[in-house]
């Protein structure tokens, strides 16, 4: 199971070639010694929990008030064109989107200041 995680997240790791190789030993250090099974399971379980609930389904959301604003990247490898569309299908309206510029999907992790700075003035 720590495998897969591993694997998926260096799929989507968006970093410049040449700290493409710190990050992925760095990575590999926290799958390897510091996540345990009991954390990856919970992750999952989170994310379960949260389907099974039916939090996470069309039409859920279509009443409420606040707004929907995604997060976005030019080169998320985890984004495509059709996102926002089922985003909208999903929430019943138009969604807002705040561009990240190239920050990827890891752009948090990456530059976290910088991170936070874009959605708050997003958000303004």
């Amino acid at each position: 199971m720590k495998r897969l995680l591993a694997s998926g997240l260096l799929k989507i790791l968006s970093v410049p070639p040449d700290e493409r190789q710190a990050w992925e030993e760095a990575l590999r250090e926290i799958m390897d010694h510091d996540l345990t099974r009991a954390d990856v399971v919970s992750h999952f379980a989170v994310a379960a929990d949260l389907i099974r609930r039916g939090i996470v389904r069309p039409g859920v959301y279509t009443s409420w008030p606040g707004r929907i604003v995604v997060l976005s990247a030019a080169n998320d490898p985890t984004q495509g064109k059709g996102d926002r569309a089922r985003y909208e299908t999903l929430f019943g309206r138009p969604v807002e989107a705040i561009s990240l510029g190239a920050a990827g999907h890891t752009g948090l992790l990456l530059d976290p200041d910088r991170f936070v700075e874009l959605v708050e003035q997003a958000l303004e």
